[in-house]
């Protein structure tokens, strides 16, 4: 993980301002918003992933980008200025994916960012704070197996964090999975 600018400086935390908020559906603020005085101020994605989509709200998000990542969540780039990537190209957290920007309902420029499980259910319609997981302090492991799942979707089994690979000088050996 990575966050998604140089040397960011958080403006509005997830939940907070919820009057702001009401008229999308949402308790408070959907994501976290950063900006950062670097230049160009790139915005990179925070894990690697596929662009699932690139897209312009004109009273939302503005110009935006959604990347899908490994274990089915989704981040959300938002307000940008330009978008430097296609639908479909596969990023790494060290390839620029746009430029910070004031695009669509906002008051100045920032970046918004948001962290969506995969589907809509819950107050936030599946979206979760950014920061725990931002700071390392929470893996994304945490959220995919505790998060409450929707009801008309049957729970996955939860995979082995290790294989049984066979046994050397009387000592078994496990090959471990990579978990990022």
């Amino acid at each position: 993980m990575r966050y998604p600018l140089d040397n960011p400086v958080t403006t509005q935390l997830f939940g907070e301002n919820p009057s702001d908020y009401a008229e999308f559906g949402f308790p408070g603020h959907n994501g976290l918003d950063l900006v950062t005085y670097a230049k160009p101020p790139f915005v990179y994605s925070i894990s690697p992933g596929i662009v699932d989509k690139v897209s312009w709200e004109a009273g939302g998000y503005g110009k935006y980008i959604v990347i899908l990542h490994p274990g089915n969540w989704l981040s959300y780039y938002a307000h940008l200025d330009t978008v430097l990537v296609l639908p479909s190209q596969v990023m790494d957290v060290n390839t620029p994916i746009g430029v910070m920007g004031t695009t669509g309902n906002s008051s100045g420029p920032h970046l918004h960012l948001g962290i969506r499980m995969n589907y809509t259910t819950g107050p936030y319609k599946g979206y979760i704070d950014p920061l725990p997981i931002l700071n390392e302090t929470l893996k994304i492991e945490y959220f995919l197996t505790n998060y409450p799942k929707p009801a008309s979707k049957p729970a996955k089994p939860q995979t082995p964090v290790s294989k049984l690979v066979g046994t050397w000088k009387n000592k078994t050996i496990y090959r471990m999975k990579r978990l990022f």
